[in-house]
């Protein structure tokens, strides 16, 4: 094993004016080799990877939040909507709120929106189509399946 002890040391006045010499250039070789070597690349590794795991996470969060801002944004021009209908129309206009706010000025894109929507909550019970119907108000049956002919 090389220790830095053990490398020849040659100084100059000035570097760049003159030329390398082969030992010069073994002497400079080895001394890359001794970094090299009292560098763990795992421990780059590791902390890359930290890092990028750490990137990952905050990309995400800085994602969330910029989806929530807009669908709040949304949801104060068109109170009647649902969470979810904003969700919906963001993801379908690839995340662009003044598209999103356009569609919903269309005349008949809330009603398509809403059928769609309704559709994913769908279930097939055999060779009958159940939806579920969500009910509030007493008698303690709040989820009930509705048969569809």
């Amino acid at each position: 094993m090389l220790s830095s002890d053990n490398i020849e040391v040659v100084r100059k006045a000035n570097v760049f004016k003159e030329q390398i010499s082969e030992a010069e250039q073994a002497i400079i070789e080895q001394r890359v080799q001794l970094k090299q070597q009292q560098v763990p690349k795992k421990i780059f590794f590791t902390l890359s990877s930290a890092f990028l795991l750490n990137a990952g996470k905050q990309f995400a969060e800085f994602q969330r939040r910029s989806q929530e801002r807009k669908i709040l944004r949304i949801l104060s021009l068109y109170e009647y909507l649902s969470r979810e209908e904003v969700q919906h129309t963001l993801a379908e206009c690839n995340e662009d709120e003044d598209m999103s706010i356009l569609k919903f000025t269309e005349p008949d894109y809330l009603p398509q929106l809403r059928k769609i929507i309704a559709q994913t909550y769908r279930t097939v019970v055999g060779s009958r189509r159940f939806i579920k119907v969500k009910r509030g108000g007493g008698g303690g049956k709040e989820n009930n399946f509705l048969y569809i002919e």
